[in-house]
């Protein structure tokens, strides 16, 4: 367990412009990242809060639409 904890929690950020966004550079903006803690503070027993990712997306700064909407 011990030699797998610097893979998981390394103690710097690397980030390069050239790769894509994704593990380990960064996250996607269409990454439902609010699904991913859910699934792991559960243990996989819930996997979604039902709500799905921006899809939205604008083509510059701040790239996100509008906020989701409280049913």
């Amino acid at each position: 367990m011990a030699e797998l904890i610097p893979a998981f929690l390394p103690d710097w950020l690397v980030y390069n412009p050239s790769d894509p966004p994704g593990y380990p550079n960064g996250r996607r903006l269409t990454d439902d990242t609010a699904d991913l803690i859910v699934a792991l503070l559960t243990r996989g027993r819930v996997t979604s809060d039902k709500v799905g990712p921006h899809t939205d997306l604008l083509g510059e700064f701040p790239y996100l639409g509008a906020p989701h909407q409280s049913p």
